[in-house]
């Protein structure tokens, strides 16, 4: 069974299926290491029905084949040494804050290193004259929510402009109608 704090694999590419991990330059990264997941093969479609703005950003040319499409999933991910992907969250949450290009997933993941963090989000609040990131946690049920202990765990992991500006608790975790997080309702 999957505990709190457990990594996320989502197994293996099926037959047919070409995944692999790449840094922003395209350049497949070491065993470990976070990239986005691209896939492709002969299933992969040409593109988006009518909307060639979103084909154009999601599916790239193939570095490793000439002439092949990879489709760019948005998802953060790196190879476990059994050869397995391990899901981190999503690369579409990239933010600027102080002028550091930040990934809002590696707040959480910080977080959910923590003890007693069952679950884990963030999001930019924009204060008018700066942008901070603002982390929404729930606590498993054997665990009490303490604001300052939390942010001094995530303070030994992080630098100083990842850092939340402040921790809300949650009771539950609000989800849109697709059961994905409804960001909005944070």
């Amino acid at each position: 069974p999957l505990h709190s704090g457990d990594p996320i694999t989502i197994g293996r590419p099926l037959d047919g299926v070409a995944a692999v991990v790449l840094d922003r330059r395209l350049r497949p990264v070491p065993v470990g290491f976070v990239g986005e997941l691209y896939l492709g093969g002969p299933a992969l479609a040409r593109g988006y029905h009518s909307r060639p703005g979103q084909t154009a950003d999601r599916f790239v040319a193939n570095p490793f084949e000439p002439g092949g499409r990879l489709y760019r999933t948005g998802d953060d991910v790196r190879w476990t040494p059994d050869h397995e992907l391990e899901f981190l969250g999503r690369s579409d949450f990239q933010v600027k804050i102080r002028g550091f290009r930040i990934e809002l997933g590696e707040i959480d993941t910080a977080l959910l290193e923590q003890p007693g963090v069952d679950y884990a989000a963030s999001v930019v609040h924009d204060t008018g004259h700066s942008s901070v990131p603002i982390s929404y946690v729930r606590m498993e049920s054997d665990h009490l929510f303490d604001a300052a202990t939390l942010l001094e765990g995530v303070g030994r992991m992080l630098p100083s402009h990842m850092i939340p500006a402040a921790l809300m608790e949650l009771d539950h975790i609000p989800v849109t109608p697709a059961g994905k997080l409804d960001r909005a309702a944070l």
